[in-house]
């Protein structure tokens, strides 16, 4: 298989400089790698840093030390080194983030939210709307609020909005942050079955999953982590 991901021990290390540089310690020393059709899901207790592992793959945090390494388009590229602009171009079109929380886009209508990052590829408006028609149904959206912004939507629809966007479009990895964290046996039957079809098409998938049930169904293997060693005074 396909190597797609690669983590060469990564740390990271958060500095609270309000607190007399005390520096807590997130990430120490954390490798894996990952191919291209299997899920791997992230285990371990609150504290572990699986969500900090997730931001520094998307980039939302810089690593302290390490290397992440992704297969991007033609090149082997390493995120932790990596420019915004071309962080970036690695969202657009080979790192996918699905997270439970959905980042209201004001006075834009469900049907757009979920649409639009298949118009950033160059879709046709009407191939877009209908393929996010479609995803919207399967996640039991109902059609009255597909027109409608969803800021006043509940946290389950909210969660579902977010789950359509994120699998509109799939990318070669796909990160996984507790996607069926909000909804019911019916909906994880059809994130299950979202997920299932995105390893079909090649995607990998990494995620942390805190329903056991689909963790034992999507995962293919499980990543153990345990919480790095407390606070340290910077001298």
């Amino acid at each position: 298989m396909t190597t797609m991901l690669t983590v060469e021990k990564l740390s990271k290390i958060f500095t609270l400089h309000q607190q007399g540089g005390v520096r807590i310690k997130a990430l120490t020393d954390v490798s894996l790698e990952l191919s291209a059709g299997e899920c791997l899901a992230l285990a371990g207790p609150s504290g572990a840093g699986k969500s900090t592992l997730l931001r520094c793959l998307y980039g939302n945090y810089l690593p302290s030390g390490g290397k992440i390494s992704l297969r991007h388009l033609s090149e082997i590229l390493d995120l932790s080194a990596a420019s915004p602009q071309k962080i970036m171009e690695v969202r657009r079109y080979s790192l996918g983030y699905v997270s439970q929380f959905l980042r209201v886009i004001p006075r834009v209508s469900a049907l757009d939210i979920v649409a639009e990052p298949l118009l950033e590829t160059g879709a046709e408006t009407a191939e877009a709307r209908q393929a996010a028609r479609e995803l919207l149904n399967r996640l039991n959206i109902p059609p009255r609020l597909w027109a409608l912004p969803p800021a006043t939507f509940s946290g389950g629809e909210q969660q579902r909005i977010n789950l359509a966007r994120g699998f509109i479009r799939l990318r070669p990895v796909m990160l996984l942050d507790e996607p069926t964290a909000s909804l019911d046996r019916a909906n994880r039957k059809v994130v299950r079955d979202l997920i299932y079809e995105a390893k079909e098409s090649g995607s990998a998938l990494i995620g942390i999953f805190h329903d056991d049930e689909m963790r034992s169904l999507v995962a293919d293997r499980q990543f153990q982590m345990a919480p790095p060693n407390g606070r340290e005074k910077a001298e």
